[in-house]
């Protein structure tokens, strides 16, 4: 699990740009594990505004 800090002003979402980051990076991995014929990951990501 991943927290930010609560940003004064917001710059833009940090945690849906992990999670974008997380999933494109997740993509790559998952290119390379088929290539090997390994079984690739699939996840979920969830966001809490705390609201």
């Amino acid at each position: 699990m991943r927290t930010f800090p609560r940003p004064r002003r917001p710059k833009g979402l940090p945690p849906n740009r992990t999670s974008i980051a997380m999933r494109h990076r997740l993509t790559e991995f998952n290119k390379r594990r088929k290539l090997d014929g390994k079984d690739q990951i699939h996840i979920g990501i969830g966001i809490n505004s705390g609201s």
